[in-house]
């Protein structure tokens, strides 16, 4: 329940007052998202954790296996764009600066790209 008030609520913060003014806008949007989306699995686990069965099929644990995989990747590939954007600005601050907001989406949509082909084996379950 907090994980999903703090993540709504930095997606309200970031969208309605900040209006993409700090570079980091897009990379802390992936990772708001990508925690939602793993938050989503919780309650069937702790529905697994509470009986002790698994209710939800083979298919249930492929999804959730899948959403898993994904949501994770996500969230290491944009920490570590986010990670390499700070050391690329004390590197080379102006260029930087000069770098788009296209440029940080393209990046965030690479991560998101990125992390559904390392879970496709588990969604396709190869």
């Amino acid at each position: 329940v907090v994980g999903v008030a703090g993540n709504v609520y930095t997606l309200v913060v970031m969208c309605r007052f900040l209006h993409a003014s700090a570079s980091m806008y897009v990379y802390v949007i992936n990772l708001a998202l990508a925690d939602l989306l793993y938050l989503l699995s919780i309650p069937f686990i702790v529905a697994t954790y509470v009986t002790k069965e698994w209710h939800f099929g083979d298919m249930g644990c492929r999804v959730l296996f899948s959403l898993d995989f994904l949501t994770m990747h996500a969230s290491i590939f944009t920490l570590t764009v986010m990670s390499s954007e700070r050391y690329a600005a004390v590197l080379r601050p102006l260029d930087t600066v000069q770098r788009s907001k296209g440029y940080r989406k393209v990046l965030a949509l690479g991560t998101w790209l990125l992390a559904l082909l390392l879970a496709l084996p588990m969604m396709l379950a190869i």
